[in-house]
């Protein structure tokens, strides 16, 4: 295989191991995790995502020239009888064929092209997902309703958002970058009442003041290379959830009254439940599909961390997450020693 194949499958491998290692370590401090503001947690989840991201890459490529230099020299440096110990594993598996566990070049090509046809169903399927959201918006219409003023009184006046109503939607959806809207569906419209139609603009106008929609796209496209991972999975459902908290509790904020707010949005789920759901385009109020869980975050009364608290799982996840990254480093040379 060339040295690219070689790159590629290591760093594969190096993901397989670390995102696994790390995803497990987030969810162990979950339920502490969760005693925090959801602003916090997900901090926490979208800091694990991007460590996960670039672990492996880091371990894979920080010393890839070296590697390379290497494995150009390993016939002459075998045969020299001052071996240096950085390459004694090297020597050890000259000598030992029959103790390690070898991949064929052969089985890692075929590993790295089914890894290549994945990532094209993901940017295929992305694609997908942009077009149907650029669509849902052009053929959306101007919100006609009389209750337009209670839009007025919630988006405050630096933002710029257009509110619209659509056919093709079944949630209350937020789309756009650089020009925001919230789109409402039509058929939902003639059931809202000024509270539900209040709890439902604020969550969305939270989306856009928090800008989730770009941090959305950019988690999207970044962790395409790696969205075969189950720890990937885990981690943008952790970040859906509390992407969904987060705007609860803005929302929430605002209205004055969590058991108020909690109350409209079942009513709001009883509303949509009848209603045959499409694939949803943008950041809706049901996007997270854990409603019974957002529920009970505003009317059950948690401990909070204290101050102290905070501290020491910062510095315990720092730790973990530090002494996680220096062990698995040493994977790299595994992998590399299984590749020979």
């Amino acid at each position: 295989m060339s040295q690219i194949q070689q790159s590629l499958f290591d760093l594969l491998l190096n993901a397989l191991l670390q995102i696994g290692f790390f995803a497990i370590v987030a969810a162990v401090f979950s339920r502490l995790v969760a005693k925090a503001r959801a602003k916090h947690q997900y901090c926490f989840y979208v800091a694990v995502l991007l460590f996960c991201l670039a672990a492996p890459a880091a371990n894979t490529f920080w010393h890839w020239p070296s590697t390379i230099v290497a494995e150009k020299s390993h016939h002459q440096i075998s045969s020299d009888a001052g071996v240096a110990n950085r390459f004694l594993w090297i020597w050890q598996e000259h000598n030992n064929p029959h103790e390690q566990f070898i991949i064929s070049p052969r089985f890692q090509t075929w590993i790295i092209r089914a890894w290549g046809v994945l990532v094209l169903l993901r940017l295929a399927r992305f694609s997908r997902a942009v077009h149907r959201v650029h669509r849902v918006r052009r053929e959306a219409s101007v919100f006609s309703s009389t209750r337009i003023g209670i839009a007025n009184e919630i988006i405050e006046a630096k933002h710029r958002v257009a509110i619209l109503e659509s056919t093709a939607i079944d949630d209350p959806v937020t789309v756009g970058v650089f020009h925001p809207a919230i789109l409402l569906p039509t058929k939902l419209l003639p059931e809202l009442g000024e509270q539900e139609l209040s709890a439902i603009l604020l969550h969305e106008y939270s989306h856009i003041r928090r800008r989730d929609f770009l941090a959305h796209i950019l988690f999207e496209l970044i962790s395409v290379p790696v969205a075969w991972h189950p720890g990937i999975a885990y981690l943008m459902s952790k970040l859906s959830q509390t992407r969904e908290l987060a705007c609860d509790d803005y929302a929430a904020t605002r209205l004055g009254k969590r058991r108020l707010y909690a109350n409209t949005l079942v009513h709001l789920a009883s509303l949509c439940l009848h209603v045959p759901r499409a694939s949803s385009a943008g950041l809706g109020i049901f996007a997270g599909d854990d409603l019974e869980v957002r529920v009970m975050m505003l009317t059950e009364k948690k401990l909070s961390l204290s101050r102290t608290s905070a501290i020491a799982l910062i510095l315990a996840t720092s730790f973990t997450f530090g002494a996680g990254a220096v062990l698995t480093h040493g994977m790299r040379s595994c992998s590399q020693a299984v590749q020979q």
